[in-house]
């Protein structure tokens, strides 16, 4: 949905193209009006492709990949060096309280 506007602006584009080569897009009955709507998809399909493939190569350059493991989060756990720190601190925190009085 978030490249629809982007492909209006494209199609308008080709459409602006197809006038200039004498293509009338409003002339005749229902029909005919979409039929001369068909010299205006092969650019889009084209035009689409194309801005899929650079968005692909930006991805890429970004380091979006579909690898499997999508993410390096590891989740931490206590180890045996974590609490002794966390001991240590409140230690220090009991000293520096008795020690101001």
């Amino acid at each position: 949905l978030r490249f629809v506007p982007t492909l209006m602006d494209e199609t308008g584009k080709i459409m602006n193209a197809q006038r200039a080569r004498g293509v009338d897009f409003g002339e005749g009955n229902i029909f005919q009006q979409m039929r001369s709507l068909v010299p205006t998809f092969i650019p889009r399909f084209i035009a689409s492709f194309n801005r899929a493939d650079e968005l692909a190569t930006a991805m890429e350059s970004r380091g979006y990949g579909g690898a499997p493991k999508r993410t390096k989060f590891n989740r931490l756990k206590f180890k045996v060096n974590d609490w002794i720190a966390c001991l240590i601190f409140v230690f220090l925190i009991f000293a520096i309280y008795f020690l101001r009085k």
